[in-house]
């Protein structure tokens, strides 16, 4: 049973959503949430409510992979950054490790700031979220179509 004055580091969670169609984006679980959440993701507390859940897409994301890209063989990974509100919109959508091609990162920051989210919520009320989303952008992804 966890009280509520004990904290616990939320765990960092992964879900791979891979599309064949353009590239595979993962989610993971903030680095360090700004403030203290008792409970994991999941973990039931009195009552058997969830105490924290993270945020998360409402649909499967799909980045739209730059045609130019395809063309000049450019394939590449990016993590992106972003804050979700309390309503499921993400703000401040930044890269926080570029693929190195500016045209994939572009793409990448595009699908989150378009993506729809379920807020993150705590003992049932809907609280901010920040999550670390990896957009992957593979050919051999864009052949299977």
């Amino acid at each position: 049973m966890v009280r509520q004055n004990e904290v616990k580091r939320v765990e960092k969670k992964s879900v791979n959503n891979s599309d064949s169609h353009s590239g595979g984006i993962s989610e993971a679980g903030s680095e360090g949430v700004s403030s203290a959440l008792t409970g994991t993701s999941g973990e039931s507390g009195e009552g058997g409510q969830a105490l924290f859940i993270k945020a998360r897409a409402l649909n499967d994301l799909v980045p739209v992979y730059p045609p130019h890209a395809v063309r000049k063989g450019i394939e590449g990974k990016v993590l992106i950054d972003a804050d979700i509100s309390m309503e499921g919109n993400p703000l401040n959508v930044t890269v926080h490790r570029s693929s190195g091609y500016r045209i994939l990162d572009r793409a990448a920051i595009e699908c989150v700031r378009d993506a729809e989210f379920v807020p993150a919520s705590c003992m049932g009320k809907a609280v901010h979220d920040r999550l670390r989303i990896a957009v992957s952008f593979s050919l051999q992804d864009q052949r299977a179509d």
